[in-house]
């Protein structure tokens, strides 16, 4: 400040104010520009917001990806059981049984077929020394659950065949009744429980504590550990196949929609916390497809190249947001005007009170964003083709109009006062057009990424609270399950009968033959109407 302004002659003073009013006014566009953010945050906090999710939702996904990781060291090899082998006993595993406590208790007789009873050597009749318990398998019924008890029988020749007694090794030879193929090795695992297991905690939310003490109070001592490994043990052996099939049939659809959102990994194998915060990818198929295919992919981070390994085959057609990591793909690259509308809905929300929002320029354009979207829900059940000349025929016009004056906007940017949220929202549109206005030649297309974003808008919102990962293998865990489930539910599946099931169905077909997987996947013709949700 200058201590004495007596002295200084006129221009002096002149300049002092120019100064002065340069020094107020650069205050004044920063004071303006903090209140603009924090009305802005105000308004996503505890505004009401057609994007804003509930406590309920929000608390589910909390839970969602934050357990099955985090109970123990993942090693190569996942025991189904929570026990070392110090401390294995012979026999059938029967540690997660209480006796007395369960609902139900029944016995499973697994005897040889009428035709196998006979001596292929003699032709005598084999004779039954007795049965033994080969496992304990624990069951679910809706209402209650069930511990069946599986004995085996065991056969010898009734006329002593030498051939058929002895064994390589001296020993009697038995034959025993074969055993029907178990869902988890080692484990008294059922399909009914397995999937209530995952279902509860991927679809219901409930953590596995919780459902460590519900066991308890029915009878199974059946620990959150256990349970854990039991979902690792299903996606190593089942369902990492079922999304590998899932993500060739994606690779080859004619529009694929991209997003992605951040995911911590506590345990980050760069052992650097930096590097912690990885992304879940998700990709799904158009929002016009018959058969829905939502996939999950967990990747370190959010680089192109991360977005190359998530990218469909480049002849395909992606629609995202304006994230400038899929500009680098080579595929056709269709916008969304759901986030352009959100940029026009954050200038109005941070305008001070006192000024109309009908009188600005932001409401101006957004209403010609509006207009477009109404115009697109008249065409949601219209053939592509249909929808592309109604698209011609009256949207193209309301676009044209709106990048008119967007570009109007630009030119001025620099010469009038405006906000920031303004700047950026007519800087985004302008850097975004020729993607935006895609959509009008592409009917497979919706005006929007908004299929993509239902699907993992609950990250979005919570992801700095409570999305985080132990490890990178329940990242993977977790992310298959869910990307089963969420499939399985946009095919018109009930997602606990789906996973029920394809859990009955899996030990007893060729996982590698895509033939036979083809016809338990969530699209499939051939799955009963049983596990289908009634059309309304």
């Amino acid at each position: 400040m200058v201590e004495n302004m007596d002295n200084l002659s006129k221009e002096q003073l002149v300049l002092l104010v120019k100064e002065m009013n340069n020094k107020m006014s650069s205050l004044q566009a920063e004071v303006n520009f903090y209140r603009e953010q924090i009305s802005l945050a105000n308004k996503k906090t505890y505004g009401r917001s057609s994007e804003k999710t509930d406590e309920q939702q929000l608390t589910f996904w909390s839970r969602l990806f934050n357990e099955t990781e985090t109970l123990r060291e993942i090693s190569d090899h996942i025991n189904t059981e929570e026990e070392s082998k110090k401390h294995a006993k012979k026999g059938p595993n029967k540690n997660h049984i209480t006796k007395g406590a369960v609902a139900k208790e029944s016995d499973v007789h697994h005897d040889l077929g009428e035709d196998e009873k006979t001596c292929a050597t003699c032709g005598e009749s084999l004779r039954c020394i007795g049965e033994e318990l080969a496992y304990v398998e624990m069951v679910y019924h809706p209402g209650y659950y069930e511990k069946i008890n599986h004995f085996q029988k065991a056969y010898v020749c009734s006329n002593n065949c030498l051939e058929l007694q002895e064994g390589p090794h001296g020993e009697t030879q038995v034959i025993k009744a074969q055993l029907p193929n178990k869902l988890l090795p080692k484990s008294s695992a059922s399909a009914s429980l397995l999937a209530k297991i995952i279902y509860d905690k991927y679809e219901k939310a409930l953590p596995l504590y919780r459902q460590e003490t519900e066991y308890k109070n029915v009878g199974f001592d059946l620990s959150r550990q256990t349970m854990s490994n039991w979902i690792m043990k299903a996606d190593e052996l089942y369902v990492s196949h079922m999304i590998d099939h899932m993500k060739q049939r994606l690779d080859n659809s004619h529009l694929v929609l991209l997003d992605e959102t951040r995911a911590e990994v506590i345990n980050h194998p760069d052992k650097d916390a930096s590097k912690a915060n990885a992304y879940m990818w998700v990709a799904r198929t158009g929002p016009y497809e018959p058969n829905p295919i939502i996939v999950f992919e967990y990747k370190r981070g959010r680089n192109h190249e991360y977005a190359y390994e998530i990218a469909p085959n480049s002849k395909a057609i992606i629609q995202s947001d304006g994230y400038e990591a899929y500009d680098k793909l080579k595929n056709t690259h269709i916008g969304c005007w759901a986030h352009c509308r959100r940029k026009y809905t954050d200038v109005l929300d941070s305008i001070p009170r006192g000024v109309k929002q009908k009188d600005t320029t932001a409401y101006e354009l957004k209403a010609m964003i509006d207009k477009m979207f109404a115009i697109e829900r008249k065409g949601k059940d219209k053939s592509i083709e249909e929808r592309v000349a109604l698209r011609q025929e009256k949207t193209k016009a309301i676009m044209n109009q709106f990048f008119e004056k967007v570009h109007d906007c630009y030119e001025l940017l620099g010469t009038m006062p405006t906000t920031e949220s303004f700047k950026k929202a007519i800087t985004y549109t302008i850097n975004q057009e020729k993607k935006l206005r895609l959509v009008l030649e592409y009917g497979e297309a919706d005006l929007s990424t908004n299929a993509i974003e239902r699907t993992i808008r609950n990250f979005t919102v919570g992801r700095n609270n409570w999305l985080f990962f132990n490890s990178e293998y329940g990242a993977k865990s977790g992310a298959d399950m869910y990307s089963l489930i969420v499939t399985a539910k946009e095919n018109g599946l009930k997602a606990y009968d789906y996973l029920e099931y394809i859990f009955e169905k899996l030990p007893n077909i060729n996982i590698e033959d895509s033939e036979e997987l083809e016809k338990i996947m969530p699209w499939s013709k051939e799955l009963p109407s049983s596990i289908k949700k009634t059309q309304k």
